[in-house]
């Protein structure tokens, strides 16, 4: 046999012997990730498909949370049904426990709070004396639904004590039991347990355990120093509370520097809005415990204007006669509110369909139909009825939104753009058919304003019918919010036609009152400019600050005008005039 011929055979036989030893690998391997699997499955699989797959009842937890806030008994009935078919399901507890937790948030949102703390209740009720396993999903439902309670409580707590109650329970013990569970968990470096400490140090300050809080604060700030990886997640927010509980102790210099460092600690704008919100939260709650607050610490519901508690049950029963004598002294009166509209555009507001207290309208397809039908009820009984006129064009200026959507223009469907000319048009009609109504009622006035606004009119006619107002009404300023908001480019004007217009509109006014309507103004414009101090919005700070140093002096007990200031502040970069507040509050 040649060299050649042995050469060949050798390779032949070699390569036969490579393949088998490949397929016997790729078996080998194949085996053990189907082993592997197999154990996954066995341990976790259960779990897992209870995450992938969502039973029924989990759909009708999610639809009783949903009901909540219109129906609290259809959303009851709809929770205890699906719970019961849970049982039945064999959910596993923590399931049971998040559902639970759901819903006693979406009832805490409500202020149901003795029925929210019973499910909690329930929740701290399902573990056993010998507690649950360490790093379980129970464990942290547990500890997550503590949390929540002790946070809901804690607010209510601060609340009480600015009202002299202080019969509350203050949160501090449910916290303690949720870092305890955070730090059993995760350990004591974990980013879970370091938050859950920083809340609950905040609530120790706030509850009178100040040595205590401040402790727990530098030890967080230490478990920081010593692990780099947390400060991204924990900095922030440990600046945030630290600047909040030095607020509440009357410390504003020391929490707005903690605030700043807080600021330069992070690139995450919603992180610099957490922290400035928890630092107002401490100002707002030191102003409340020393009796010069008139807003409550946490935003709870909060009464209707004076003079406005029975609009909309007057409405719904028909007391129309109620309702034009009530505007008839709502005229007389020309009631101001600190932010300078009159009290007599929140009655139409409430007409409407609109929260007073929050700005906020949940109406949908048929609570507008019912609305506008009432409407019609009262101009029937009373076709002279200026309130009815107003009230029905503003209710039909809302329907026209909701068709629009909130979205920008290129999002609006075709029949959206129709329905909403339409209904614009409708509401223009209710007021056309009195052509004395601007003669009657101011607010007829900014009816027009807002129709004006959406079907295009030319800025020309536009300032021409805002001029016709001030003759007529001469301290009506809502018409100068709704001409400052035309003007903006956004919509009908160029840039620093807004700025022009408000500085102008003061002029005419002159002195105080000139600086006072200017700080109304700019307050109430500013939110749609990223710099209104600076080149884009072009507004003067100092007679802003004029304006603003006159409001808090006539309004000492206001706490969301000191607020709204310091806001201002923020956006101009002029930390140093936040002295204006600060001094206002000691």
């Amino acid at each position: 046999m040649t060299f050649r011929k042995l050469s060949r055979k050798r390779n032949s036989r070699n390569k036969r012997g490579s393949f088998s030893w490949i397929r016997l690998l790729l078996f080998g391997s194949f085996a053990f990730v189907v082993m592997i699997l197999a154990v996954f499955w066995i341990s976790f699989g259960p779990t897992v498909m209870q995450l992938v797959y969502q039973p029924q009842w989990k759909k009708d937890v999610a639809q009783a949370v949903g009901l909540c806030p219109n129906d609290r008994k259809a959303a009851s009935t709809a929770f205890d049904t699906a719970m019961k078919e849970a049982e039945k399901a064999g959910a596993q507890p923590w399931e049971k426990m998040s559902a639970l937790r759901d819903y006693a948030n979406a009832l805490y949102n409500e202020f149901e709070f003795a029925a929210a703390d019973k499910l909690i209740d329930k929740i701290v009720a399902m573990e056993p004396k010998e507690g649950f396993k360490k790093g379980s999903i129970e464990n942290n439902v547990l500890a997550m639904a503590l949390q929540d309670r002790a946070w809901d409580s804690h607010g209510r707590y601060l609340d009480a004590n600015a009202i002299k109650k202080k019969n509350l329970p203050d949160g501090v013990v449910d916290q303690e039991r949720a870092a305890q569970l955070a730090e059993l968990n995760f350990g004591a470096d974990h980013l879970q347990t370091v938050h859950k400490k920083t809340t609950l140090a905040c609530m120790l300050v706030e509850s009178g355990k100040v040595a205590e809080g401040e402790k727990t604060f530098a030890a967080i700030a230490e478990t920081i120093a010593k692990n780099a990886s947390l400060a991204p997640e924990c900095a922030w927010y440990l600046a945030a509370l630290k600047a909040r509980a030095e607020a509440f102790q009357g410390q504003f210099e020391q929490g707005l520097a903690t605030c700043r460092k807080g600021f330069e600690g992070t690139e995450n704008e919603d992180n610099k809005d957490r922290i400035w919100t928890e630092f107002k939260l401490g100002l707002r709650v030191y102003a409340n415990q020393h009796e010069k607050a008139k807003v409550a610490a946490f935003d709870e519901k909060q009464s209707p204007l004076k003079g406005l508690e029975h609009v909309d049950k007057d409405f719904w029963a028909g007391n129309f006669k109620a309702l034009d004598a009530l505007e008839k002294v709502l005229l007389a009166e020309k009631r101001i509110e600190v932010n300078g509209v009159w009290t007599l555009c929140y009655f139409y507001d409430a007409l409407a369909g609109e929260d007073t207290t929050s700005g906020a309208r949940h109406l949908d397809e048929e609570d507008y139909k019912t609305r506008l039908a009432q409407f019609d009820k009262w101009l029937k009984e009373n076709p002279s009825s200026v309130a009815a006129r107003i009230g029905q064009a503003m209710t039909y200026y809302g329907y026209a939104w909701l068709a629009r959507g909130s979205g920008y223009a290129d999002t609006v469907t075709k029949e959206g753009w129709r329905l909403y000319k339409e209904r614009i048009a409708k509401g223009k009609a209710v007021l056309d058919a009195d052509p004395q109504i601007k003669k009657k009622d101011p607010a007829a006035f900014e009816a027009y304003a807002t129709a004006a606004l959406a079907q295009g009119v030319e800025k020309d006619q536009y300032l021409k019918m805002v001029d016709e107002c001030h003759k007529a009404y001469p301290d009506f300023y809502q018409i100068d919010r709704s001409a400052s908001y035309y003007l903006l480019p956004r919509w009908h004007g160029e840039d620093g036609d807004t700025a022009r217009f408000i500085a102008r509109r003061s002029d005419q006014l002159g002195g105080v009152e000139g600086d006072v309507l200017y700080a109304r103004l700019v307050s109430h414009i500013m939110r749609y400019f990223d710099e209104p101090f600076g080149s884009e919005g072009n507004f003067d700070f100092a007679r802003f600050t004029r304006g603003y140093k006159e409001l808090i002096k006539r309004n000492p007990s206001d706490i969301q005008l000191k607020m709204d200031y310091l806001n201002s502040c923020r956006k101009k970069g002029d930390y140093d005039s936040m002295k204006l507040v600060f001094d206002a509050l000691k």
